[in-house]
């Protein structure tokens, strides 16, 4: 009985404390892709958009295991934006694959624009592999280049991360 009981005990204390010792850093991460606008709908007093964004990125400096510093990746991202006389207002949601077959998602939301740089938070959602059951918050920074009818978008992004 006291054998049950110090068993009981320790698996207690182990399950316990690993939520303690949980994963927590910040991360940069760059990504540069071509942007595409796919849809536009002009209704007087408004407009709505949608557009799409495909490229690469690359983790620039990382305090976690699960984000490898110089580690690559592919991302899709599919953005809506709205307007109308009194506000803006924009969100996309973007699947990054990493060089392993990894996968996360990152919601963003726009909180400032200009012709050519928007601003904005963003979320994480770890998906699959290492990111499973990742998430993080923070901010980022997308400046566009207009050249040969191709729009380009490089992001810059910073994030806090828990696992």
């Amino acid at each position: 009985m006291k054998k049950l009981i110090l068993n009981a005990f320790v698996a207690i204390a182990v399950l316990g404390t690993s939520s303690v010792y949980a994963e927590t850093g910040n991360v940069q991460l760059l990504s540069g892709g071509i942007f595409m606008n796919t849809l536009s709908l002009d209704y007087g007093n408004g407009k709505s958009s949608t557009s799409q964004a495909r490229g690469v990125g690359k983790v620039l400096q990382s305090d976690v295991s699960f984000f490898q510093l110089g580690r690559i990746s592919s991302f899709e991202c599919i953005a809506t934006s709205s307007s109308d006389t009194n506000n803006q207002s924009g969100t996309s949601q973007c699947l990054v694959i990493d060089s392993d077959g990894d996968k996360l998602r990152q919601n963003f939301v726009r909180t400032e624009i200009t012709p050519k740089l928007v601003k904005g938070t963003v979320e994480l959602i770890g998906l699959t592999g290492k990111y499973s059951g990742a998430t993080g918050t923070g901010t980022y920074e997308a400046q566009f280049l207009q050249g040969n009818g191709v729009t380009y978008v490089s992001n810059l992004v910073q994030m806090k991360v828990s696992k």
